[in-house]
């Protein structure tokens, strides 16, 4: 199986994150990742913590009883433990090349379909910024992102990318970039982009005053090389986005960067995505490229 990710509400008491982490070294389960924020459900008094965990390579058997005995042992201590995602479990029935039965395998996508999986399973918060976020605190702007995440959330290959009706300001915001970004394609861009992005931006009706839609440019993509995009909620893991190339598909933001920062943003957003990766993508000796590159590292 593979490892889930847990988030914890806990008091502001250090003393309590001790006691989360000394359950983690008895059961010997380590963090990839952690990172907190205060609390949704009491600002004042808990913080909630995202924790990215670590199983000893066992069976799936003894992972998931190491999980449930972790989760109880949780629960003693915090007042909230969540799984934002589940693992799934692979076929029993088959095996791996070094004889390995499938439960001692580690969870990868073996059909397109399955990146669901990988594009739901938040490697951070996702929508629910850290303190350090130009758009934390702005309700407003958390409550936009949280209804873009949940469009990436219940969308399932095979049906078309979400259309996202883009506010006034949203596109002011895009278009404050487009007007940064394009002015130096002519001279700072590699051949191989400007080539491609002219092609891109007429097909796809990229504009200073309008945002393309993922749905459009991955037709787009299609067409030209056998790429297309797949819309995330957030973060996701290294290893799940290795596994969205290796199918070729790009696992795409569709949010964008909060109004008061927009030559800059912490994470990915449409601006990052469609300006800067998915030229490249258009290029089939880079398509080809990433593909291949992608599997012999996976």
């Amino acid at each position: 199986m593979a490892s889930p990710s847990l988030i914890l509400t806990l008091s502001q008491d250090v003393r309590d994150l001790i006691k989360v982490l000394a359950v983690f070294q008895e059961l010997g389960v380590s963090l990839k990742h952690i990172e907190s924020r205060q609390s949704r459900s009491d600002p004042a008094a808990k913080r909630d913590y995202f924790l990215d965990c670590g199983f000893p390579q066992v069976s799936s058997e003894q992972q998931q009883q190491t999980l449930d005995q972790l989760i109880t042992q949780l629960k003693e201590i915090s007042s909230g433990v969540t799984i934002p995602s589940s693992p799934i479990s692979g076929p029993e029935s088959l095996s791996s090349k070094d004889g390995k039965k499938e439960s001692e395998v580690p969870w990868f996508p073996r059909t397109i379909a399955e990146l669901y999986k990988c594009c739901t399973n938040l490697h951070k918060f996702g929508h629910e910024l850290t303190s350090d976020h130009a758009g934390y605190g702005d309700k407003v702007y958390e409550e936009r992102r949280k209804f873009i995440a949940d469009l990436a959330y219940n969308h399932k290959y095979g049906n078309p990318i979400p259309r996202v009706q883009y506010t006034e300001d949203e596109i002011k915001t895009w278009g404050v970039v487009f007007r940064a970004q394009t002015a130096l394609y002519p001279t700072k861009a590699c051949k191989e982009y400007r080539e491609q992005f002219p092609k891109l931006f007429e097909a796809c009706n990229y504009k200073e005053d309008n945002i393309p839609q993922l749905e459009d440019i991955s037709r787009y993509l299609r067409s030209r090389t056998g790429w297309q995009l797949w819309p995330v909620v957030g973060w996701i893991s290294p290893r799940d986005f290795l596994a969205c190339l290796a199918f070729r598909v790009f696992p795409t933001s569709q949010y964008i960067r909060h109004s008061s920062s927009p030559f800059f943003t912490p994470e990915p957003d449409i601006c990052h995505e469609v300006m800067g990766h998915v030229p490249m993508f258009c290029d089939p000796t880079l398509a080809q490229f990433s593909q291949v590159s992608t599997v012999y590292t996976h």
